[in-house]
């Protein structure tokens, strides 16, 4: 495999309001520019790759999972962009324990009452 070289710059963080389904959620933002370039001398039969993206991503203890949303902007060597975000949520907690009834017969305890 080639060697390669990842170069990340201009980062920076903040915070923004995102939509999940109806709900408004406050995140943190992180975003940077990503280049990745590849030795010229990448053999016989391989592929060389190299290019520049912008990444943005969207975090939040308030979802499950913690990301929110992610764009990938990649600008060279062609223009293609991909989002994934959460859509809907939903918080399922557990039902508290239900009671049933005591096993009874040898070798069992007697129920406490």
């Amino acid at each position: 495999m080639p060697a390669g070289n990842v170069e990340i710059t201009n980062v920076k963080t903040g915070t923004e309001t995102v939509e999940v389904g109806e709900k408004k959620v406050e995140a943190s933002t992180k975003e940077m520019d990503v280049k990745l370039v590849q030795e010229e001398n990448a053999g016989p039969g391989i592929m060389r790759s190299s290019g520049e993206s912008h990444v943005k991503v969207w975090t939040s203890a308030e979802v499950p999972g913690g990301i929110v949303k992610t764009v990938v902007t990649r600008n060279r060597p062609f223009k293609v962009v991909i989002t994934t975000s959460v859509v809907r949520m939903s918080v399922v907690r557990e039902a508290a324990a239900t009671t049933t009834a005591p096993a009874t017969g040898p070798g069992t305890a007697p129920a406490r009452k």
